[in-house]
């Protein structure tokens, strides 16, 4: 029911009808509107089967359906963007099919040829031969396809431990992978094996590899002949539900459910008021909260949190204005503000919400919401210690730089812009606002933005989903070559401070004259649009 009130309220935005009661149906024949667009008997019947009401009504249907696969259906996002809308109660309309084919057509097709790279053993098991083509691969996921693969055809492991070992160098998701291996090489039925699965690797959340190995072990039914006819109707109704229960399980790993939320009359209880010198040099004086209430640069309107600066006088000696610290700090966690109203794009400003840990840079630093004097194009930026250098990206927004480490770049960090519309600044506040979300895993760090009207139907649930928002804005793989320990325990910040280490150093090139202090100190009314105005900011741990 939930997903069905989360559809009726996209269809409200995107004209589409829900009609009331509707549920999916199932029979042999799949829909014959997706069949004509192209889709195969093996993807309808996937999304089709992946209803868990499904294997209660017909799983034997189910199965009928399933030996069709071939294995050059491999691109498994067209069948997951449509397994959405399955997922959601309703059929794809025009408009909405429409909206799927232009997303089709610009996928990644890195799983494509993950797939092609794949060959067939004689004896009837599938042997992966090109792993680092498969983005995001996880121990817990190419455990798990041992796990799948051996049990239908070979009793031979398809590649090694060492294969796996190579690609974690902490060692903890290995050795979840070792125990998964240890224990599938040990059960004799399947089921055995994906229980011991179950157990011990179900930490994984990239949702998207657990679809691509059950992909995988689906398709390798067709390749296993005979040996699917060993297993009994009953069996393969339980293999059938035990892989469904690991996509289920791998999916709750993706929602985020414990929250803290500060908004209101509550939000300034929450943060500590910093008041010494400015750590990047700033033309700035930072206010405590008694003096910052009295002058106005803090205040609380209904339910939404105002904090700007002084915009009525001179100030020779520094702009007031505000930074704040949150007295929590986090590691892993999903953090999410929504906003009205962000500092605008005046020369000599340069407002920024971050977070930070301690002994900086050896806490790391991730910058979330950040630019400089006219600028219209949010930057997201990461600062560490040495040792910390990103690989490919899986993103949507435009690297600006690879390497982290402060004292190698002159603090520039390693930099993603936002390529959306309406980021940052004076373009972001003329769209009414819109929300930014950052989450921090041992895995990566990933940041969206969404324009206001445009938000993911979860996104300001109790139990946001970051797995179905596509791809990030911003992503920084962890491990490897930038490990997850460059990043401590994490504080968060806001502050908006004037000319200094960066605003102040391009403050000519960027069309405002010569002198940056000297405009801060005398143009009060520039900055009328200097405040941040909150809805809440919301901090969801697991």
């Amino acid at each position: 029911m939930c997903a069905l009130s989360m559809l009726r309220d996209d269809a409200k935005k995107n004209s589409y009808i829900v009609p009331e009661g509707y549920r999916p149906t199932f029979s042999q024949e799949p829909p014959s509107e997706l069949l004509a667009e192209g889709y195969s008997h093996s993807q309808v019947a996937r999304l089709l089967c992946s209803e868990s009401e499904v294997f209660v009504r017909d799983a034997s249907t189910c199965n009928m359906i399933f030996s069709r696969p071939t294995l050059t259906n491999a691109n498994y996002k067209e069948q997951r963007l449509l397994l959405e809308e399955y997922r959601a109660n309703a059929y794809p309309t025009v408009r909405r099919k429409a909206e799927l084919a232009d997303k089709l057509n610009t996928t990644d097709r890195r799983i494509q040829v993950w797939f092609q790279n794949r060959r067939q053993r004689s004896d009837g098991g599938v042997q992966a031969i090109a792993i680092d083509n498969l983005t995001n691969m996880t121990f817990t996921t190419a455990a798990r396809m041992e796990c799948h693969l051996l049990r239908i055809g070979s009793r031979r492991p398809s590649f090694s431990i060492q294969l796996l070992a190579a690609k974690d160098k902490s060692g903890r998701l290995f050795r979840n992978a070792r125990r998964a291996v240890d224990g599938y090489r040990r059960a004799s039925p399947l089921k055995g094996c994906l229980v011991e699965l179950l157990q011990t690797t179900a930490a994984t959340s990239n949702v998207k590899n657990v679809f691509d190995v059950n992909r995988i072990f689906y398709s390798s039914f067709s390749s296993a002949g005979s040996r699917l006819e060993s297993f009994s109707g009953s069996m393969r109704s339980t293999i059938l539900a035990l892989a469904l229960c690991i996509v289920l399980a791998s999916g709750a790993q993706c929602a985020w459910g414990k929250e803290k939320k500060w908004s209101g009359n509550n939000f300034y209880d929450q943060f500590d008021f910093w008041t010494s010198g400015d750590p990047t040099h700033g033309h700035v004086q930072f206010k405590d909260r008694a003096t910052a209430q009295k002058t106005g640069l803090i205040s609380v309107q209904g339910d939404k949190v105002y904090m700007g600066v002084d915009h009525t006088n001179k100030a020779p000696k520094g702009r007031p204005a505000i930074r704040l610290q949150s007295k929590q700090s986090f590691t892993e966690g999903l953090l999410i503000i929504d906003l009205d109203h962000m500092p605008g794009s005046v020369c000599g400003s340069w407002p920024a919400f971050w977070t930070v840990g301690g002994s900086w840079p050896r806490g790391g630093e991730i910058d979330i919401i950040e630019g400089v004097n006219k600028g219209n194009v949010n930057q997201v930026t990461l600062h560490t210690n040495s040792g910390c250098k990103v690989g490919s990206r899986n993103m949507t927004g435009r690297a600006t730089g690879d390497n982290c480490d402060v004292a190698a770049t002159g603090n520039a960090g390693c930099g993603v812009q936002i390529t959306k519309a309406n980021s940052y600044g004076d373009s972001f506040n003329r769209n009414g606002g819109g929300a930014y979300a950052m989450e921090r895993t041992t895995n990566s760090i990933k940041v969206w933005f969404f324009p206001k009207n445009k938000y993911p139907s979860d996104l300001l649930s109790g139990h946001p989903n970051p797995c179905n928002w596509g791809k990030p804005d911003s992503h920084t793989p962890l491990g490897g070559n930038c490990p997850a320990s460059h990043f401590g325990p994490q504080n968060i910040i806001f502050d908006i401070t004037f000319c200094g280490d960066w605003a102040g150093a391009v403050f000519g090139q960027q069309g405002c004259g010569n002198d940056c202090k000297g405009f801060v100190s005398n143009n009060p009314s520039a900055f009328k649009e200097s405040y941040w105005l909150i809805n809440s900011v919301r901090l969801l741990s697991k």
